[in-house]
């Protein structure tokens, strides 16, 4: 209704080949054709994902909305082991199966997680729509010296159920250098 065009992309999470890199291609390759005022919204998992876009194709802003900020040389894995990054009581919910790729077994902790405030029919439709994510995108050290001269901004969500709000807070300020805009 506002004149912008959106573009959604559906990334690879089951290939346990696909890492973060490949993740940036697939996006820079969705993007191919448009212009360069692009803004990219990364949220959850893709806050890692998207300043690497920068390497493929100018971008006019990164949105990282309630995100796992990267941190150069360390993967989600290092910083949820060391680091408040999940809201108490959401690790545990998900179990990983032999190839490390994550699943959610319990519909209800997946309702409880992320679509608590949705109609029954809505989060019964979201819960079938779940995959398996492989472990290539969180065990990978974030490959960048420092994120790209990119104008940024921050969404916290103040009753995120995953990442930590307090996490996201001071990531925003510390690694993305912008103070938080808070939903």
């Amino acid at each position: 209704a506002r004149g912008h065009r959106a573009i959604a992309i559906d990334l690879p999470i089951e290939d346990p080949e696909a890492g973060l890199g490949r993740h940036a291609e697939l996006v820079a390759e969705a993007l191919l054709g448009v212009d360069d005022d692009v803004i990219l919204v990364g949220h959850s998992m893709a806050g890692s994902t998207v300043p690497l876009v920068a390497r493929h194709r100018p971008l006019r802003h990164l949105v990282f909305l309630a995100a796992l900020v990267p941190e150069p040389g360390r993967s989600v894995t290092d910083r949820y082991t060391a680091e408040d990054v999940y809201v108490p009581g959401f690790v545990g919910n998900t179990l990983l199966r032999e190839d490390g790729a994550s699943y959610w077994p319990d519909p209800e902790a997946a309702v409880r997680c992320f679509y608590h405030d949705c109609t029954a029919e809505d989060a019964a439709w979201a819960v079938s729509r779940l995959r398996p994510q492989s472990a290539a995108p969180r065990l990978e050290p974030w490959p960048l010296d420092a994120l790209p001269d990119v104008d940024r901004t921050s969404i916290v969500c103040r009753d995120e159920r995953v990442i930590a709000p307090a996490w996201s807070r001071t990531m925003s300020r510390e690694l993305l250098e912008v103070e938080p805009l808070e939903l």
